[in-house]
């Protein structure tokens, strides 16, 4: 989504994610990966756990499913960052309006999957 960050702005968004970690961690990522949305961290996650975010296996961290992305990482310069935290916990996406309400949710079924831009672009108001 950070490629096509302007076009969260321009309908008047605020992007943030969320990692485990620590904040050195984050900054640190986003210095290498040039995001430019604030990277926040929940070393507990506390966060993840509210949203109901899935905890994979083995199999939908490192499967089949999973190497299309990590290929076109590698080969991209970008690498595939080794795990800091918990290795097999899920992502996901939320579209939260400004009276708190979750209006879009996506959650990730494998570690490489994300929803498209287009989508979440669409479910903003």
């Amino acid at each position: 989504m950070s490629g096509r960050y302007d076009e969260f702005t321009a309908k008047g968004a605020n992007v943030a994610a969320i990692g485990m970690g620590i904040p050195e961690m984050a900054a640190d990522f986003r210095d290498r990966r040039d995001v430019p949305f604030p990277l926040l961290v929940d070393r507990t996650k506390q966060t993840y756990r509210a949203l109901e975010m899935k905890r994979g296996n083995i199999w939908e961290v490192m499967g089949p499913p999973n190497w299309p992305r990590y290929i076109k990482g590698i080969l991209s310069g970008h690498g595939v960052d080794k795990p800091q935290q918990d290795p097999l916990q899920m992502g996901g996406v939320l579209v939260v309006d400004n009276d708190g309400r979750v209006t879009y949710e996506f959650r990730s079924s494998v570690a490489a999957e994300n929803p498209p831009v287009d989508e979440v672009l669409g479910a903003l108001p």
